[in-house]
C-alpha cells in the first residue's frame, strides 16, 4: 500500500479522528509524510512508546501547521518543526505552491487560485 492511500490512523497509531479536522485537505499529504518520519523516528530510538504515540491537536495557527503529540520526546520537535515550515509553502486547500498571505485579519498558506487577496489588474 503507498503512502497516500493510507489514512492517517493506518500511517501512525491515532485514534482520535478529530484530532486532524482542523486543516485543509491540501495540508494532510504533509501530516501522512511527518507522520511517518515520526514513526521511523520512535521505531529506531523509542520502541516501546511507538503504540502510545498520539498526535492530541493538529490545526491551522497564524496561517501555518501545527502538530501537538504525545508523548513527548525532544527529538520530534525537529520532524514536527520541518513540516510546518513546509506548510508555510504549500497551500492549505490544494497542497500545491503557496505563500504565507493576510487578508488584512488572518494568515493563510495559499496559492494563487485559492488567495483571497486578488491582484489588481
Amino acid at each position: 500500500m503507498k503512502l497516500d492511500d493510507m489514512s492517517l490512523n493506518e500511517v501512525i497509531n491515532s485514534t482520535e479522528r478529530h484530532a486532524f479536522h482542523e486543516i485543509g485537505d491540501g495540508w494532510i499529504p504533509l501530516v501522512k509524510e511527518m507522520a511517518v518520519q515520526i514513526k521511523k523516528c520512535l521505531e529506531k530510538n523509542y520502541p516501546n512508546s511507538v503504540n502510545e504515540f498520539e498526535f492530541t491537536q493538529i490545526k491551522e495557527k497564524f496561517g501555518t501547521l501545527r502538530a501537538y503529540f504525545y508523548p513527548y520526546f525532544e527529538e520530534l520537535d525537529d520532524i514536527v518543526d520541518e513540516y510546518e515550515e513546509k506548510s508555510a509553502h504549500t497551500c492549505e486547500v490544494c497542497g500545491k505552491s503557496g505563500e504565507l498571505k493576510s487578508d488584512g485579519y488572518w494568515l493563510m498558506t495559499r496559492c494563487e487560485k485559492h488567495s483571497p487577496i486578488k491582484k489588481e489588474k
